[in-house]
């Protein structure tokens, strides 16, 4: 096994501990928290769609059967697709709840989740698994057309989010009793916007031959890890942004605050 292959391993590792970690909090949540249940079973469900793929990408480096690489890859693939779609859901869900025009709010949602579904059937069938010869693993030929079409929807599902979260926060900031809050919502939006920005336009050049990353999969699978990694902390970082939105709000109990995405 290449160096490139144990460093993914030990992301994918990384990945699997912080994405179990959101799932028994989101779980947890769901049966004690009186508000935000949607939310939060969107969190769990992209969670547990995050270490079904984790776990099957990490069986393709140990197999060398052209068919069971075939139903590992789409399993992964699948559990890949559900995860960035619910994760789309998640941002969407966030803003939706903040806006003032639901229907408009509401009506983009529907489009992009849309979008980003049927670039994902259109992906399961025209990508497929194969065994590299040079690692004797699994890699993954990917259609260029699908790739771009679903990091696109990706890229500027999270751009609208991120504008929408901004407006928000800064409407808020206008407010001083509001202004932590508001602070609050900028902040952490814009930050994960840079970060899930950056992986997905570094996809986006890849997939559109812009940049290149050499011969073989194993910097791919790098790359690939550290993708979900970085999608599994910008996802379950939201436990920790509860106490710090309650505390600008003024209650004194973390369930509550999650009503700040949910009522």
């Amino acid at each position: 096994m290449s160096v490139t292959h144990t460093v993914a391993l030990v992301v994918f590792g990384m990945a699997l501990e912080s994405s179990a970690r959101g799932l028994i909090a989101a779980t947890q949540r769901i049966f004690t928290a009186s508000t935000g249940h949607l939310f939060t079973r969107l969190i769990a469900a992209c969670n547990l769609f995050l270490i079904v793929q984790i776990s099957f990408n990490v069986v393709g480096y140990f197999t060398s059967s052209v068919a069971f690489c075939a139903v590992v890859g789409m399993v992964s693939t699948t559990a890949f697709h559900a995860a960035m779609t619910t994760f789309d859901a998640y941002l969407l869900h966030k803003t939706w709840v903040m806006s003032t025009n639901r229907y408009l709010t509401g009506g983009i949602a529907i489009l992009l989740l849309l979008s980003r579904a049927c670039w994902a059937v259109a992906d399961l069938a025209l990508s497929r698994a194969y065994i590299d010869d040079s690692n004797t693993c699994m890699g993954w030929n990917q259609n260029q057309l699908t790739a771009v079409g679903f990091t696109t929807v990706e890229v500027v599902c999270d751009v609208i989010c991120t504008a929408f979260a901004v407006i928000v926060g800064l409407s808020l900031w206008q407010s001083d009793n509001a202004k932590p809050l508001g602070a609050i919502l900028v902040s952490e939006n814009v930050v994960r916007s840079f970060v899930i920005l950056v992986i997905q336009t570094v996809f986006l050049l890849l997939y559109c031959n812009v940049i290149s990353l050499g011969s073989g999969e194993g910097n791919f699978w790098v790359l690939n890890a550290a993708q979900v990694y970085i999608y599994s902390l910008a996802l379950n970082s939201e436990f920790f942004l509860v106490k710090a939105r309650s505390k600008a709000v003024g209650i004194a109990q973390a369930d509550d605050a999650e009503s700040v995405y949910d009522n």
